[in-house]
């Protein structure tokens, strides 16, 4: 089987070698996924399956559970975020068990949002200043003598 996993990688078949790699070793399964560099997307989507599998296969406690798949996100170097993951988890679920993986989420596009705000407020001082520049170009002359010569011929 992992010659087969192996075939596939080569293959790019991405996915079939990861759902397979599944069925024989998460930790290949891991590797399959992580292997996968020129396309963020399909990491992610790769990331995803493993995830699923690794949250659906745990029949320990339920804080267990919560724990391995929080560990689990750490090994995915931030490509999932708990938001990624909560679908794969019964409904029954307590949010308290995600406390702080969701806090940790939330500071992260609050730090997101304020750069981006910052980012904003620079651009519109770019823009005032721009239009202040012009506005004085529109004041702007110069006073020529009759006599001087201009420049301009014809």
């Amino acid at each position: 089987m992992r010659a087969c996993v192996r075939i596939y990688s080569m293959m790019s078949m991405h996915e079939e070698a990861v759902a397979l790699a599944l069925k024989v070793d998460l930790e290949l399964a891991k590797a399959e996924a992580d292997k996968v560099e020129d396309d963020e997307e399909l990491r992610k989507k790769l990331w995803l399956k493993v995830a699923k599998h690794v949250i659906e296969q745990e029949k320990g406690v339920k804080r267990e559970n919560i724990k391995k798949a929080i560990e689990f996100l750490s090994e995915t170097n931030n490509l999932l975020k708990i938001e990624d993951i909560l679908p794969f988890f019964p409904d029954f679920v307590l949010i308290d068990d995600f406390k702080e993986e969701i806090c940790k989420s939330l500071k992260d596009y609050n730090s997101q949002i304020e750069q981006l705000k910052q980012e904003m407020d620079d651009a519109t001082q770019g823009a005032d200043n721009i239009r202040s520049d012009i506005g004085a170009l529109a004041q702007r002359y110069t006073v020529i003598d009759c006599e001087q010569d201009c420049g301009v011929r014809h």
